[in-house]
């Protein structure tokens, strides 16, 4: 390309690129009288025109801003000082861009694809500032290792520049210089099989990166990244009865299904029965595979795994980003917690007092009871103007309510979960059928069914949470999706005599 800089009386400069010449090299002319010569650029093959103020801030509408590397000020050609910019046509010229603003590359990736039980399984980290003219400073990239089967132990870390926190998942570089990378080594020790991930994401630094922004999960932008391996799950005497692989995340849906690379047909639910040794893998539009494709669930018969039982289940967890803040925990209790069922059946009882509820729809003589549940957590606490990362209610298996209903073995039939947000105020001791308040459907969580009678659940309720705080904490309603019998899914609440058991929420914030 042939560029002409173009001076006129207000002392702004023009950069015309005609599309006639293919040098990659720019030459900047700077002319006495530039009229005549660009005439001679035919203005059909005219490909831009770009006005600049002073150095470096265009004034046209394509908002290239520049800046002037090497270049000075000298006199103009009527000798007034200081009103022209000179190029000496070798070490001076223009690069878009402002002097604050970086480009970070994250890739994450592991040495070995797969892996086995008591290995050393290493990822690796390179972040790169792709960005030719200025420094990336005070760089913190955010690492979470997603603990799916297997769990692992973190061994040690190797950055080449700067440090990694293991107690807040935080790599700390001070510098990476234009055109730059550094990386990072993680070592983690695996114990058991399955598929097991890792992802990072750039959580913060100095300058405005020009295609990302920092720590807002977007998981197609190029500051993030995820990787993963695999490690073989043994099964002793081909005895595959009950072996299910469970994806817990109600975000990751359209599943389809794959054994040794053929489509399962017929099987899109997030579980699937497993009755034959493979290589078992999934896909689905809400989940992001890494570079090298989503790990497997391989199951191979043989001598089981030393370090566990043999678990019939498999369970890839919802996949949350944790922040560098340790997080905000309420364990329920009588002070920080009010929980409650309500039932149809007995529409004006009150049930603030159980150490048990349970989302129901039964018939009892023959008439159907419809029991909700209702949870608020005292708030007070969390810091004020914080940024929520993530937020995790955890609810323990209702024993006592088995211990005095036999007739219930544990969760029951096609028992599919929501939790919605509540829209006014309650209280324990009072909130009954006839006088519970409404909720709203905005951002509501969908649990899947059941995959184990007597399971706890984790439930990601980010949004749900950011909505409360947005507004007004009036806490939590749980039912089953479609209340119709038969279906029970009992939880312990704040009342219980185990504290391990009572409700908790796990807020990550920033």
């Amino acid at each position: 390309m042939l560029a002409c800089l173009l001076q006129n009386s207000k002392y702004s400069h023009n950069i015309i690129i005609n599309k006639m010449f293919k040098f990659t090299l720019i030459s900047i002319i700077v002319l006495s009288s530039f009229n005549s010569f660009c005439k001679m650029l035919p203005s059909e093959r005219l490909k831009g025109s770009y006005s600049f103020k002073s150095m470096a801030n265009e004034v046209s509408l394509s908002k290239l801003d520049v800046q002037a590397i090497g270049a000075t000020l000298s006199n103009d050609r009527f000798g007034k000082a200081n009103s022209v910019t000179y190029f000496n046509n070798i070490s001076n010229y223009f690069v878009q861009g402002s002097s604050d603003t970086v480009d970070l590359n994250l890739k994450a990736f592991n040495i070995d694809f797969k892996t086995t039980s008591e290995a050393i399984g290493q990822v690796k980290l390179i972040l790169k500032n792709e960005n030719l003219q200025n420094n990336a400073t005070n760089v913190k990239v955010g690492v979470n290792a997603i603990f799916s089967q297997p769990f692992s132990i973190f061994q040690m870390s190797l950055p080449s520049s700067g440090t990694f926190d293991v107690n807040s998942n935080l790599w700390t570089i001070p510098i990476v210089l234009p055109g730059d990378s550094a990386t990072l080594v993680l070592n983690y020790k695996i114990l058991n099989g399955g598929p097991w991930y890792l992802e990072a994401e750039v959580y913060s630094v100095d300058q405005k990166d020009s295609d990302s922004t920092p720590m807002n999960f977007l998981k197609s932008e190029d500051d993030y990244s995820r990787t993963c391996f695999s490690n073989p799950i043994f099964v002793s005497n081909s005895n595959f009865v009950g072996r299910q692989i469970i994806i817990e995340d109600s975000s990751i849906n359209n599943i389809i299904w794959k054994k040794d690379g053929i489509v399962i047909p017929n099987q899109n639910s997030n579980t699937l029965n497993v009755t034959t040794a493979g290589t078992y893998s999934f896909e689905s539009p809400n989940f992001i595979c890494p570079s090298q494709g989503c790990c497997p669930f391989i199951f191979e018969t043989g001598v089981i795994d030393p370090n566990c039982c043999e678990p019939l289940e498999y369970i890839l967890k919802g996949i949350v980003f944790h922040n560098t803040i340790a997080p905000f925990e309420i364990i329920g209790n009588d002070a920080n917690m009010e929980d409650s069922d309500v039932a149809s059946i007995v529409p004006d009882n009150n049930y603030g007092q159980n150490d048990h509820m349970d989302p129901y729809a039964w018939t009892q003589n023959g008439i159907l009871n419809i029991k909700r549940n209702y949870l608020k957590f005292d708030l007070s606490y969390l810091p004020q103007n914080v940024i929520i990362d993530s937020a995790v209610l955890t609810l323990f298996f209702g024993q006592s309510l088995i211990d005095i209903a036999p007739m219930f073995t544990g969760h029951e039939g096609d028992n599919v979960l929501e939790v919605e947000r509540v829209l006014s105020n309650w209280s324990e001791n009072t909130i009954t059928w006839n006088n519970m308040p409404n909720v709203t459907s905005t951002n509501k969580v969908v649990i899947p069914k059941a995959s184990n009678p007597k399971q706890n659940y984790s439930i990601n309720v980010t949004n749900l949470l950011k909505d409360i705080l947005e507004t007004n904490n009036y806490g939590f309603m749980i039912k089953h999706q479609v209340e119709t019998p038969y279906k029970i899914t009992p939880f312990s609440t704040s009342e219980s005599l185990d504290p391990n058991l009572r409700p908790r929420l796990k807020v990550y914030y920033h």
